[in-house]
């Protein structure tokens, strides 16, 4: 990350990209907290999740480097026993999606082709 990614300056300013490394470095500093497991879910997807714990409450990413925004990725991911039934939206996009944990902590997260969704909990931002 580097300063002109953040601020405006004269070499170089996106305004979609430093709003959205903002709000991963927010994401990182409120949810993101617990152990880490990894989901190599396909060749252009990758997925993680961080459970939570006494410190703070967790998180799931998922990341594509595919070239296709209409194709969408979902990837099957344990949020632990301790967040069974809770719901998770996109911290980074004010859509309407979400996911339901099953009764065991799991759920389907799902990301668009080129991009990263950052799931937290509903309620929590």
């Amino acid at each position: 990350m580097f300063y002109g990614d953040l601020y405006p300056n004269k070499q170089y300013y996106d305004t979609a990209v430093g709003r959205n490394l903002k709000l991963l470095v927010e994401a990182r500093k409120k949810f993101a907290y617990g152990t880490e497991e990894v989901y190599l879910a396909e060749r252009n997807a990758i997925g993680f999740v961080r459970r939570g714990d006494t410190h703070g409450p967790g998180l799931a990413v998922v990341v594509s480097n595919r070239d296709d925004p209409t194709f969408v990725h979902e990837v099957r991911m344990d949020m632990g026993i301790t967040n069974a039934g809770k719901v998770y939206r996109n911290f980074l996009a004010s859509d309407k999606r979400r996911v339901e944990l099953d009764n065991r902590g799991w759920g389907t997260f799902s990301c668009q082709g080129g991009s990263t969704f950052v799931w937290v909990e509903d309620g929590r931002y």
